[in-house]
């Protein structure tokens, strides 16, 4: 199901509960708790963790990202704006509008311990 062409990276080896975000519908029926999958500069894959949660999102939606944990390495994605481009029952792709101004170098080196490997 993924077609996206752009380079990301991979969190499956952080901790899951460091890469739980909320995230607002800008249709209103309140926050969701999502999982981040991967990241890049131009969005991410996200899980969402009820399922019931899940079916108040669709394709097209503008939400608004807010309550980023990521160790306090990427508070930035709190206040982030972004739009659902693709959905999979509980497995999304979502689009930052605008985009993160930050390269995917920055991203990897913001969740990188001293050793350069992805925190954990």
């Amino acid at each position: 199901m993924n077609r996206r062409k752009k380079e990301r990276i991979a969190l499956n080896s952080i901790v899951e509960v460091m890469r739980m975000c909320d995230i607002a519908v800008e249709s209103g029926d309140g926050d969701v708790d999502v999982t981040i999958k991967d990241i890049s500069p131009q969005g991410m894959g996200i899980r969402v963790n009820e399922s019931l949660t899940s079916e108040i999102i669709s394709q097209g939606d503008e939400v608004f990202i807010r309550g980023c944990i990521f160790n306090d390495k990427i508070g930035f994605l709190s206040s982030q704006k972004a739009s659902v481009v693709w959905k999979n029952e509980k497995e999304l792709g979502l689009r930052f509008t605008p985009e993160l101004d930050i390269n995917l170098d920055g991203i990897r080196e913001m969740l990188s311990d001293e050793t350069g490997n992805l925190l954990q």
